[in-house]
């Protein structure tokens, strides 16, 4: 039996240009992907397929994960989808630059292993897009990430 939950992930980042420094060894590692998934990009975000792909590539040398193929949609509906989205939300607070839901479940017979269901990142409108920092700390949570006290995972910048 499966049992699903949703969490929400905050991030609230301030400007900080030497993210990338940090390899993707060593995280806090929430949530796993137990199959591969796409990543759709809905319509109205100022984020291209390279961004993205410049992103997971950022993540992939450190995490388990397979994405099967990354597009950009005109219509995107969260209940349909078992991979990552990634929309625009001019609603979050002005002190949140994206936020990150993440659909999850577990097997009763292994509790602590929590495997995603799907993953919806919410960039706002003024979403740092200089070297990526906000879409790949977001996209860090969608692939199973929590914060960290230093690095691109950080709460706040």
């Amino acid at each position: 039996m499966q049992v699903y939950y949703n969490i929400t992930i905050t991030g609230g980042l301030m400007l900080l240009f030497t993210f990338l420094i940090q390899s993707a060894n060593a995280h806090n590692i929430m949530f796993h992907w137990k199959n591969s998934f796409d990543i759709h990009i809905c319509k109205n975000v100022n984020i291209t397929i390279p961004e993205v792909e410049d992103a997971i590539n950022y993540w992939s040398q450190g995490l388990d994960f397979e994405v099967a193929k990354i597009t950009k949609n005109n219509e995107c509906n969260s209940t349909e989808n078992r991979g990552i989205q990634i929309k625009s939300d001019n609603n979050l607070p002005a002190r949140l630059y994206g936020e990150t839901d993440v659909n999850w479940y577990a097997y009763n017979y292994d509790p602590n292993t929590k495997y995603i269901n799907h993953a919806t990142v919410r960039l706002s409108s003024n979403f740092i897009k200089k070297n990526n920092v906000t879409l790949t700390h977001e996209l860090g949570h969608a692939l199973g990430l929590g914060h960290e006290q230093t690095g691109i995972m950080r709460p706040k910048y």
